[in-house]
């Protein structure tokens, strides 16, 4: 009978627990009879005396006398001694866990008003154990390099830490598996050798080498198996590895046809498995309708209907459209995903927009055929043909701000991205970096030819917890081509507000005619930094830097011509993305009537 071949986790771990319980045991037995006196009376607050700084937010976590704080008050446990016993207990094991086997813990307890009790565990750790010798058996030769990354991270000499440990067992199992072993099974052995140091024995069964046989899909419609089977693209024959169910749950949530996925590999034979795929369809027909505001759009209204298998196979048709005070937009769109490639998606959408800014206004009608292929697991690449028509009213006091009509225009795009981020609301590792570019060829029903490109990325640093510092560089081009005069202002960069440079309101750092209206420029250079640091519950705050400058021609770009803003921002973590004030300071001086002080509101992070 087919069977589960996935055991990531066996008891080996555990065989430290029991050693370390016998040496806790033999520490003597728990007495917290001292608090006797404050039985029923509310725990006003725990110190952990004696504990390591790295293990007190873990320890209380776990402790039930831990007052815990809500959203605008703090819940307070009642003392009894039954619970402080069960709390000193978790206290032993969690440093026994931690390299502290011999660890003490006495409590007492101090009076806090007539009804309240100041709870006190003054802990003894004793000596810690450290790591002696890592040995690894049974490992093939050419998994070699695992062997050595798991005696860097169990340094001989670091103090024992059981997550550690756990890990160090998991990645051995992993390096196994990604060698086409899919059933391993890594057994542990540890022998305190002394009072203070305890040596590891990793040994390892790798079993037979697996290969996939056959896909078996359940619960797809019948439209779509094909186009899942196409997606999923397993190889009859192909060696066994993590990264194929992996790879292909992934392709499948792109598809957004499915509102539950469920991968596993079951055995066919001693040596053959077949991969299984459980899915469950969402809903196709889906409406929706939103509201929203932010610094650079105080009104924001939306709304959409989708059907996503409306042509059947996958094939999908969308309409939506949207209304704020400077941009709304219409379009109707329908999508064939695999039609060039197993990962890729080609989308066809007609779309209406109308740009109303201070310095213009645009009308643009455009109809758009792209194709999104997903050939790596962490980057992709678009490629578009667009032809757009667009009627252009200038409302700059100056004649020479736009010297270019819109007109016909027929574009040719690129984009790649990298994303390798770990989030993708709130990030706190990885990194995001994209290049596009976009030209409109001379004499190839164009009357306003250019080029632009552009490359941006983020970077993201964790200092542990939900610290995270995150750096930004983004750079940007456009120029005229054949006898276009100027890039026209739907294809001119623009810099100031929420996302690009905080000490600016929208739009407002760059070129301005002559009654400060902004009119962009071809060229824009923006970099900037900000460290994320919890408060309390879901608050955070962030302080940043940013700098940034437009040049109207690209001929006057200067550095030194950077403006720099800092400040501070008041974060709210929510399921959609954090929610934030952000209130920057100019250093740099700003043009007359831009404020030195600038307030932004809004959902996301800027990068």
């Amino acid at each position: 009978m087919p069977s589960a071949v996935f055991r990531r986790r066996t008891p080996g771990i555990c065989l430290f627990c029991g050693l370390v319980a016998t040496a806790a045991a033999a520490a003597g037995e728990i007495d917290v009879t001292a608090l006797a006196p404050w039985q029923g009376r509310s725990v006003a607050s725990l110190e952990l005396a004696g504990l390591a700084p790295d293990l007190d937010s873990t320890a209380r976590a776990g402790l039930s006398l831990t007052p815990r704080r809500k959203l605008l008050s703090v819940r307070k446990a009642v003392l009894t001694l039954r619970a402080a016993e069960t709390d000193a207990r978790r206290l032993r094991l969690l440093l026994a866990r931690h390299g502290f086997p011999d660890a003490a813990v006495d409590a007492r307890g101090e009076a806090v008003g007539d009804d309240e009790v100041a709870v006190t565990f003054a802990i003894a750790p004793g000596p810690a154990v450290t790591y002696g010798t890592v040995d690894c058996h049974g490992l093939p030769a050419d998994l070699a390099a695992a062997v050595d990354s798991v005696r860097i991270s169990l340094a001989a000499g670091a103090r024992f830490d059981e997550d550690a440990v756990s890990r160090a067992r998991d990645d051995l199992i992993l390096a196994l598996q990604r060698a086409g072993h899919a059933q391993p099974a890594v057994d542990l052995s540890l022998v305190r050798t002394d009072s203070a140091t305890c040596d590891l024995r990793f040994t390892c069964r790798p079993g037979p080498l697996f290969v996939y046989r056959g896909l078996l899909v359940e619960g797809a419609p019948a439209d779509l198996e094909p186009l899942t089977r196409r997606v999923i693209g397993l190889r009859p024959g192909a060696p066994f590895a993590p990264a194929v169910a992996r790879d292909a749950r992934r392709y499948l949530r792109d598809l957004d046809l499915y509102r539950q996925i469920s991968l596993s590999s079951v055995a066919r034979d001693s040596t053959a498995l077949d991969l299984r795929a459980d899915l469950a369809p969402r809903r196709m027909l889906t409406a929706t309708a939103s509201v929203g505001t932010f610094s650079d759009n105080p009104l924001v209204v939306g709304a959409s209907v989708i059907h996503r298998n409306l042509l059947h196979r996958g094939r999908g048709l969308g309409i939506a459209g949207s209304y704020a005070e400077h941009l709304q937009d219409a379009e109707v769109r329908t999508w064939w995903p695999a039609l060039i490639a197993a990962r890729s998606r080609t989308d066809l959408r007609l779309r209406y927009e109308i740009q109303d800014e201070d310095s213009y206004r645009l009308e643009t009608g455009e109809a758009e055929l792209s194709t999104l292929f997903r050939p790596w697991r962490h980057s992709s690449f678009r490629l578009g043909l667009a032809i757009s028509n667009g009627l252009f009213e200038n409302r700059s006091a100056d004649a020479s701000a736009f010297e270019s009509d819109v007109g016909l225009q027929t574009v040719i795009a690129a984009m790649w991205f990298r994303d390798t981020s770990d989030n993708p609301v709130d990030p706190l590792t990885g990194q995001r970096l994209t290049v596009q570019s976009e030209v409109s060829v001379p004499g190839f029903l164009a009357d306003t030819p250019f080029a632009s490109l552009r490359a941006f990325g983020s970077r993201y640093l964790h200092f542990g917890g939900a610290r995270v510092l995150a750096v930004r560089l983004d750079a940007a081009v456009a120029v005229p081509l054949g006898d276009a005069p100027d890039v026209t202002p739907d294809r001119r960069w623009f810099a100031g507000g929420v996302s690009t440079m905080r000490g600016y309101r929208r739009h407002g750092l760059g070129p301005l005619d002559s009654s400060g209206r902004p009119i962009g420029g071809e060229t824009r250079l923006l970099a900037g930094a900000e460290f994320r640091i919890p408060l309390a519950w879901i608050l955070g705050a962030a302080l940043f830097v940013d700098s940034g400058q437009v040049w109207r021609d690209r001929d006057e770009t200067d550095l030194g011509d950077l403006a720099v803003a800092g400040g501070a921002g008041l974060l709210v973590r929510t399921p959609v993305g954090p929610v934030r004030i952000d209130v920057a300071q100019n250093v740099t001086r700003p043009p007359d009537g831009e404020p030195r002080t600038v307030v932004h509101f809004a959902i996301g992070h800027p990068f």
